[in-house]
């Protein structure tokens, strides 16, 4: 394993520390991301969508042309586990939501809506298995991801961003292009390796690709919350 990780393993060695993570929705941002996460060495992946591959999901998911018709989680399974440098256990889900008594330590929303991510969060801070949560999202070229334990005080300040800050909408030509998916499954590699190394982890990040501004607020958050 060593040999494999070589390169990687004075910023974070897989061998120390390995999280059971599931991502919720196989999408752009899930789909990379559960790609980053196997590369980078996680042994343990859950994979949860109910949708098939369209033709519009080519240019900015982590699929392939002959994937057309197929349940996503399917797909991208397969090709991580090809990607990967060793074996990674994968598991799929295509027709059950995230289990109220899920045992992964770390939870990430990546699904194309607000609602069903307040309901993914809704279970979440119920399970007591799960100690950390990333909420992964994108509209055209901004970016938001929220990492912070489900059980701390933190999760009141996510809900009421919700409140506050309703999410505008977008047309469906103007939702995603595939640097911005790149670029929020690396922020998200790198979260899970800052929990895993026991560093400081921002709460929230805001990027705009458009822009190339970056807003990242701390307050102190730490993976002993």
């Amino acid at each position: 394993m060593s040999e494999l990780y070589f390169r990687q393993l004075d910023i974070w060695d897989p061998r120390k520390k390995n999280p059971t993570i599931s991502i919720i929705g196989a999408g752009a941002i899930g789909s990379f991301t559960a790609l980053a996460l196997s590369k980078m060495g996680i042994k343990n992946i859950e994979l949860i969508d109910f949708d098939r591959v369209t033709k519009h999901n080519i240019s900015n998911q982590f699929v392939r042309l002959a994937d057309l018709g197929k349940y996503k989680v399917d797909c991208v399974a397969d090709i991580c586990k090809q990607f990967s440098p060793e074996k990674v256990n994968i598991s799929v889900q295509r027709n059950k939501f995230i289990d109220p008594e899920t045992s992964a330590e770390i939870v990430i929303a990546a699904t194309d809506n607000i609602e069903s991510r307040v309901g993914v969060f809704e279970v979440v801070k119920e399970s007591p298995l799960t100690r950390f949560y990333i909420d992964s999202r994108m509209g055209g070229e901004l970016l938001h991801i929220f990492s912070f334990n489900p059980h701390s005080d933190k999760a009141k300040e996510y809900i009421n961003y919700f409140t506050k800050k309703p999410a505008k909408s977008l047309p469906c030509s103007a939702r995603a292009i595939l640097y911005n998916v790149l670029m929020c499954a690396s922020l998200v590699g790198n979260i899970v390796r800052k929990y895993c190394v026991q560093k400081k982890i921002p709460f929230h990040i805001i990027y705009d690709m458009s822009t190339l501004e970056q807003i990242v607020t701390w307050d102190g958050i730490d993976t002993d919350d």
